[in-house]
């Protein structure tokens, strides 16, 4: 390769390549040199399991170039640039040490799984293959990440113009995934002699991404490039001038999804199959009317799906999965999508197992900067699963009974239902949320904004045998904020509860509450903890759009309808039209 001279390993990693010493190549030689031969090793198992093919080797092929890589970029002219704390060679070097540590947490999680390891049972193996996902979308963040740093125009396509505030997001989002990995092993019948090696490869990873996070400065509003006005290059606009002009840009749909065959597909799992890899441009999905019974996937390298139904009560994905032996919670979704700037509106996803079966996910998203528009979330335990990145509900009906919202993502709720359930006949307790953020530098956290808690139809007639609570921490620095929401007399009066008898993280928890309305939202009975607040208007704006997912970075880009700070005026940026000038959905119109 010549001085200066781009080359592309994979689509979320590129770098330049300047002159080297062959000795830095080394590394990544051995480490393809070990793939090729731990995939000979266990080629009888490729042959039945699915977590084995091409693509699955992509993010850990991607991990062998990193030390090649960064060493490489660590004799580049990278300035010591405002949104770092360090030097921006010491933060490559830190990034590529934590790609090698998941590297080998991949490599250990893998060989637990198909090798022949006869203490693992089946409820450790099913916990290390949520390990490879996790690692595998971990290692595409942080993939992300370099690529911010080392090719700044393509910042557009995989994030948005606040290299801050990407940064700070994908790093949190790695951060969330390797925490449910660690805590998947919880309760396993595998010895904790046997995965203490994984264990430790885990939270020494873990640590170097915490330690990254710590590099990054908090983004200040301003976006660190020239770039910030520039549409995403799936517009496809001859015209940048599209926003302050308010003209109506033409969305076409890519593939229709009908039961009846009228369509190009009749399942939306068929659609997905043959979505394009990791594209830049809008796939649009459009799926007509009809109960959908399908487990559905929307993977690390479905970028930038659409999917728009015909109204929540029109168009219905249903499947019927609990936790248990042969299922953990994060695989029990009926709708899960890891690929980044996924949107969905108009349309309901369901988990039909009964409260008798536990936790249930309806709704499972790992995908940054997604967006969900007036969609139904129904289940009872767990009903929806925000786990990690940036994501937006506008105007939803999510419904459930224990912790049935939980996870670890960035999210904020505007304008949505919360219908709480009644559970089984024994239970007479519900939790509406259980966030999980497990680190106070975490960029995470859940924000309800002029939402309104309700009884669903099932609980009305027992409302005074059931106490109904607005959360409790699943994790050490659980976060959580309600801001002029209507509460009806469902919540208690304490508001909040803890996790359990042990009372854990009351004092490190961050629960607030600011100027919400209704029967049951005056604070003069709420709990005593250090960790719970009433706060003021210059503490709510930090839980806004513009300030807890930077969605005035890219939102604007979505069409969706957004409130960018605490006060009800909303911005409706684009309209979408089909060739014919009528608004195919209300997904993408005023």
């Amino acid at each position: 390769m010549g001085r200066g001279q781009s080359i592309t390993l994979f689509p979320f990693l590129l770098v330049t390549f300047k002159h080297s010493h062959i000795l830095r190549y080394t590394a990544s030689l051995n480490c393809i040199f070990f793939l090729i031969l731990w995939t000979s090793l266990y080629s009888d198992h490729t042959k039945v399991n699915s977590h084995l093919n091409s693509l699955r080797l992509l993010p850990l092929l991607a991990l062998c170039f990193v030390s090649t890589l960064l060493a490489s970029a660590s004799g580049s002219d990278i300035p010591v640039t405002e949104f770092l704390a360090v030097p921006a060679d010491d933060f490559l070097s830190s990034l590529g040490n934590a790609m090698e540590l998941v590297r080998n947490a991949n490599s250990a999680a893998h060989s637990f799984v198909f090798g022949r390891n006869g203490d693992v049972g089946i409820s450790s193996k099913n916990s290390f293959s949520d390990c490879i996902d996790l690692l595998d979308l971990s290692a595409d963040a942080l993939g992300w990440s370099v690529t911010a740093i080392q090719n700044p125009s393509s910042r557009n396509d995989i994030g948005t113009c606040g290299i801050s505030s990407d940064l700070k997001a994908w790093l949190s989002g790695a951060l969330a995934l390797h925490e449910t990995c660690l805590k998947g092993f919880e309760g396993t019948e595998t010895s904790q002699k046997s995965i203490l090696p994984v264990q430790s490869l885990l939270r020494h990873s873990s640590s170097a991404i915490a330690d990254l996070l710590h590099m990054v400065r908090p983004s200040t509003g301003r976006a660190f490039t020239k770039k910030c006005d520039q549409l995403p290059s799936w517009f496809n606009l001859d015209d940048n001038q599209v926003l302050e002009a308010g003209m109506n840009h033409e969305l076409v749909p890519d593939v229709v999804v009908a039961q009846d065959g009228t369509g190009n597909h009749r399942t939306i799992t068929e659609a997905v199959k043959v979505a394009p890899i990791n594209s830049t441009h809008r796939h649009v999905i459009p799926v007509e009317k009809g109960v959908y019974r399908e487990k559905v996937e929307i993977k690390n390298n479905n970028w930038n799906t659409v999917m728009v139904g015909q109204g929540m009560d029109a168009t219905i994905v249903s499947w019927n999965q609990s936790v248990g032996p042969n299922v953990t919670t994060y695989k029990t979704a009926t709708f899960s999508v890891t690929g980044r700037g996924f949107i969905a509106c108009n349309m309901t996803f369901k988990n039909t197992a009964g409260p008798e079966w536990n936790q249930s996910v309806a709704l499972r998203s790992d995908s940054d900067m997604s967006v969900f528009f007036r969609g139904g979330i129904r289940a009872y335990q767990d009903t929806l699963y925000p786990h990690s990145f940036r994501q937006f509900y506008r105007e939803c009906q999510i419904s459930g009974t224990i912790d049935f919202i939980c996870g670890n993502a960035a999210a904020v709720f505007q304008y949505c239902e919360i219908l709480v359930r009644r559970g089984r006949p024994d239970e007479v307790t519900n939790t509406i949320t259980a966030n999980s953020r497990s680190n106070g530098s975490e960029t995470t956290g859940f924000s309800f904004q002029r939402c309104n808690i309700l009884a669903d139809s099932s609980l009305v007639l027992y409302v005074n045998m059931t106490n109904t609570f607005l959360g409790r921490p699943w994790r050490k620095f659980s976060m959580t904020v309600f801001m002029k929401s209507y509460m009806t007399e469902i919540i208690h009066p304490l508001g909040w509860v803890p996790w359990n008898a042990s009372r854990l993280y009351l004092e490190t928890l961050y629960y607030e509450e600011y100027q919400n309305h209704g029967p049951r939202a005056r604070t003069t009975g709420r709990v005593n903890w250090s960790g719970y607040h009433l706060i003021d208007s210059a503490e709510a704006s930090n839980f806004t759009v513009a300030r807890l997912i930077e969605g005035d970075l890219w939102l604007t880009s979505t069409g969706i309808a957004y409130a960018s700070g605490l006060d009800p005026e909303t911005r409706v940026p684009l309209r979408a039209h089909n060739t014919s000038g009528n608004c195919w959905s209300t997904c993408l119109c005023n």
